[in-house]
């Protein structure tokens, strides 16, 4: 780092916020304008990596013309020495992943508004014409009022459309295996339903704690994607309605083509619908209720 540990180009380092497999997330401050941001630099090991530098690059490619409450902002990418870094909006707020882990109870209670606005970042996505291709809770960061920001973009794709959906060439399988549709499996060309799959997935473990396709080898689980039966949710919540679990049966189709059509078709499904039978009671009350007695 040019000017010691303390710094990253022009950006003066705060702290570390969590670390990762290829990249640190800091959060910083240009002391031009005090300004706070967070920073993804790759890990020392990672540096000369020139994959994970393209992916970098890709991701602020994808999102440096993004506009919307619910996608992190994602302003430029800079170098300090070797280091590749990544300059975003700065979001206080932890990962839906930790919220389900370590408070349930909340994210039930929120999950109207945290799959609301999960469906419309999503969406705004697909319409400025990219595949997300990696949706799974750890990229979307949730307030306890359940307001959320869709992060992660270094392997989004763009939606094909006309002759290139047919003859580009095939694209390199990413992403995490426990929420990638059966089209990510094989290769093929991604789609808004790709992105629909997942988000069927990530839907089902919010309201379950749970994923719908376990397995104890790479196989056995990739399998259960392609062809295996999809679950009922309320197996594990039968607080959920039969026409919520209706709806991700929808989400999870094998065939792209049986799923719904977009977001917004989604959007105006759930809103003549419940998630709850009885709506989830809001847990800080209950432990206020708990400190009076």
């Amino acid at each position: 780092m040019g000017r010691g540990l303390d710094y990253l180009g022009k950006y003066r380092i705060i702290r570390m916020v969590r670390s990762g497999h290829t990249c640190q997330i800091y959060e910083a401050m240009d002391d031009f304008d005090h300004k706070k941001f967070a920073i993804k630099a790759l890990v020392p090991e990672q540096r000369k990596n020139k994959e994970e530098i393209k992916a970098l690059q890709h991701e602020l490619a994808v999102a440096k013309d993004f506009d919307h409450d619910n996608v992190i902002e994602v302003y430029e990418i800079g170098t300090d020495g070797s280091v590749y870094f990544l300059v975003l909006e700065l979001s206080p707020h932890p990962n839906l992943k930790l919220m389900i882990r370590n408070d349930f109870e909340m994210a039930l209670y929120r999950a109207p508004t945290i799959i609301e606005q999960v469906f419309i970042s999503l969406g705004y996505m697909n319409d400025q014409g990219w595949v997300h291709s990696d949706v799974k809770p750890d990229n979307f960061l949730v307030s306890n009022e359940g307001d959320i920001k869709l992060i992660d973009f270094a392997i989004s794709e763009k939606i094909r459309t006309g002759f290139s959906r047919w003859f580009a060439s095939k694209p390199r399988i990413q992403g995490t295996m426990s929420y990638m549709s059966p089209e990510q499996i094989r290769g093929e060309a991604l789609m808004p339903q790709s992105d629909i799959y997942s988000a069927g997935i990530l839907f089902y473990e919010l309201l379950s704690r749970k994923l719908p396709y376990t397995g104890e080898s790479s196989d056995e689980l990739l399998r259960k994607h392609i062809s295996g039966d999809i679950p009922d949710v309320r197996t594990h919540n039968p607080n959920v309605t039969e026409d919520c679990s209706e709806l991700i049966k929808q989400m999870l189709a094998k065939k792209p083509e049986n799923r719904p059509k977009s977001f917004k078709s989604i959007l105006n499904s759930i809103s003549r619908i419940r998630i709850f039978r009885a709506m989830p009671k809001d847990p800080l009350e209950n432990k206020e209720q708990d400190g009076d007695e």
